[in-house]
């Protein structure tokens, strides 16, 4: 994620403000933060706190973000850093909805930024440690409207590979312009994209990332499943 100035809520969330949240990362006036929890059948439970602050990070720069539930232990990750922790002791949450990306969860928050490789991952706690990330190069331009950014090369040309333990994983590649985004987890998950659009003009793999431009409408969408 790339951030390009501080905005309310924006990130990757449920999208149903009347379910569980759930399991969300964000970025919050200046801070990246995660958390679970939310409201469910009318009561609200918040199971790691309020905020997991994850640290304020640089605008303009690319930054790997990872939160993890590992039991009851939720760790959250810059960088390939541990930035936080905290257990969280029986806490389930039942309630389904579909996933957003870029936009929040009641259409007041907004991503102002780039997204590139974004993967979601069930059963498998991937780290629970400090971990080498797939990259940490900066964004090599900026597209035609948005600040301009400084001019680094990624250090790798693919992206995350798909397992069994890959619920979603969207490489975000395409065409400059693009709206087409395809699920390549193998579980055939529908997305849809919306008021963003697939960039070559920076990137961490692949080529291409999708941009979003900090309106409510700017958003990427995975249709509710169970899974």
């Amino acid at each position: 994620m790339s951030p390009e100035s501080a905005k309310p809520m924006g990130g990757i969330m449920p999208s149903t403000p009347s379910a569980a949240y759930g399991l969300t990362i964000g970025y919050w006036q200046g801070e990246f933060v995660a958390y679970f929890g939310g409201n469910e059948n009318g009561v609200t439970q918040w199971c790691t706190g309020d905020n997991l602050g994850l640290g304020t990070p640089a605008t303009h720069a690319w930054h790997h973000l990872a939160f993890v539930r590992d039991g009851d232990q939720f760790t959250g990750f810059i960088d390939g850093a541990v930035a936080g922790t905290v257990a969280a002791p029986g806490c389930a949450l039942t309630g389904g909805g579909s996933l957003t990306v870029g936009e929040g969860s009641i259409t007041t928050g907004t991503w102002s930024g780039f997204i590139d490789e974004f993967r979601l991952s069930k059963g498998v706690a991937r780290w629970t440690s400090s971990f080498i990330p797939m990259t940490d190069v900066q964004p090599t331009a900026a597209p035609v409207g948005s600040p301009t950014s400084p001019t680094l090369s990624p250090t790798r040309s693919d992206g995350y590979d798909t397992d069994s333990s890959t619920s979603l994983l969207l490489h975000l590649e395409g065409a400059e312009g693009s709206i087409d985004v395809t699920d390549v987890s193998g579980k055939g998950h529908l997305v849809a994209i919306g008021g963003a659009h697939i960039t070559t003009a920076e990137s961490v793999a692949g080529g291409s990332s999708v941009y979003f431009d900090g309106t409510v409408s700017s958003r990427i969408r995975v249709a509710d499943s169970d899974d």
